[in-house]
């Protein structure tokens, strides 16, 4: 038994492999070292920590196939069906979440807006993210007098959040009869979904 090993070089003494150690064996690199990979390191099949991922991540939609919406009203879209959050906390109560992990996010929006009926002519449609109560980003179409039946808005920011920021989507539809909706079950183009950006 040695405390300390001094060598310049490890080679295999035959073949190509050398074992480092046993299972359950932990090897450590000095915080002041460096481990200068040229090749290859494989870890498939290896417990990975200490990585950077893009967590916290969220991703909701509506469940509803449609919800109505007030002529030039800002309205909350009901995000209530959560395809998964990843160390996020979504309210599918009160359609907000909340990202638990300070830092900047990239969130995109997305809403399919359309008129009821025809001749209820939908004129501008706005999409919102609400930061806490702050409307922080705004994506929209505006026809003026030239309407249409549906509009799909979409956008996307990058915004710092605290930990206990919420983020919300609203619409706002110039339209005497208006709703958001969903193309069916497994087209979803009303949305919200986020992901932490790493190291940010």
């Amino acid at each position: 038994r040695m405390s300390t090993l001094e060598v310049g070089k490890i080679v295999p003494a035959t073949g190509t492999a050398i074992t480092l150690g046993d299972s359950g064996d932990t090897f450590t690199i000095p915080a002041s070292a460096t481990l200068d990979v040229n090749g290859t390191i494989d870890v498939a099949g290896a417990t990975k920590t200490g990585f950077p991922v893009n967590t916290p991540a969220w991703y909701v939609t509506m469940s509803a196939a449609s919800q109505s919406v007030s002529d030039e009203t800002t309205t909350v879209v009901e995000l209530d069906d959560v395809q998964y959050d990843e160390g996020f906390t979504w309210d599918a109560v009160n359609f907000k979440g909340v990202p638990g992990t300070a830092g900047k996010y990239l969130i995109i929006c997305s809403a399919h807006m359309g008129d009821n009926a025809a001749g209820d002519n939908l004129g501008t449609a706005q999409l919102s993210l609400f930061l806490n109560t702050v409307e922080t980003a705004v994506w929209g179409e505006g026809r003026g007098t030239s309407f249409s039946n549906t509009e799909l808005v979409c956008g996307s920011v990058i915004l710092e959040l605290g930990a206990t920021d919420y983020v919300q989507m609203k619409v706002w539809i110039d339209s005497s009869s208006a709703t958001v909706r969903q193309v069916n079950a497994t087209k979803l183009n009303t949305y919200m979904c986020g992901m932490k950006l790493i190291e940010a």
